[in-house]
This record gives structure tokens, C-alpha cells and sequence, in this order.
């Protein structure tokens, strides 16, 4: 009815209206406005359930992305040079392995303690988003 109104000229269309129909009907704002851009917005559930089809990932791996894509944009450029940097020592103590003086089971530990400490990240910028 609250749409029907305003399309009468009824009832004024509100800020908040506008989003809710925007949400609804997953139309992207700025295309209703001003007539720019795709008419339809992806919402972050089908994007997600996308990405997860065409590169068949695991559940951990989705909730993972999902995880990521929920943070704040500065936070997630944190954890892409973190990862960036777990990545290189990874490749480092590739290499390492093949010299005798450290063992794989040595690099393992490294890597677990890494992983341990990305982990640890994650739940420090989890708790910051929900203060």
C-alpha cells in the first residue's frame, strides 16, 4: 500500500522507503535515481553462493570468503597483506625444506604457527567490529 501511495502521489517517498525498496527488489540506487549503472545489485548471500558454485569450495572456504567480504575495507586489506605474506614465508620454507638443516616437520610448525596467528587476527578484527 505504502508504495501504491506514493506512486499516486499520495504519500511523499521517504529516504528510508527508497532504501527499503531498493533492498526488496535488489535494484541498485543509483540506477533508480539518476539512471546509471546495472538496474539489478547482487546481494552479498548470492554473490558469495556464486563464487562458491563456479569455483566448488569447500565450506571452510566459503566461510572463509564470507568472512572476509563482512569486514570493513581496511580490515581486509590487512588481511590480504597478512596472506600475502603468510604466501611468501610459505614459499620460503619450500625451499628450506630442501636443505638437511631444516626439516619438514620444522616447517610445519612454522606454517602452523602462522596460520595460528592469522587465526588469532581474525578474532581480534571480529571482536573490534562487534564493540
Amino acid at each position: 500500500q505504502a508504495i501504491a501511495k506514493i506512486e499516486k502521489g499520495r504519500n511523499e517517498l521517504t529516504e528510508r522507503n527508497f532504501e527499503a525498496i531498493c533492498r526488496t527488489f535488489k535494484v541498485n540506487p543509483n540506477w533508480l535515481r539518476n539512471g546509471v549503472g546495472e538496474v539489478f545489485v547482487e546481494n552479498k548471500e548470492s554473490a558469495l553462493k556464486n563464487i562458491v558454485e563456479k569455483f566448488n569450495l569447500e565450506p571452510d572456504e566459503a566461510a572463509l570468503i564470507g568472512a572476509l567480504l563482512e569486514l570493513p575495507k581496511d580490515y581486509r586489506a590487512g588481511v590480504v597483506k597478512y596472506v600475502k605474506r603468510l604466501a611468501v614465508m610459505f614459499e620460503e620454507n619450500e625451499r628450506a625444506v630442501k636443505e638437511p638443516e631444516l626439516t619438514k616437520e620444522k616447517v610445519n610448525v612454522i606454517i602452523e604457527t602462522e596460520i595460528e596467528a592469522v587465526r588469532q587476527a581474525q578474532k581480534n578484527s571480529l571482536k573490534e567490529l562487534t564493540k
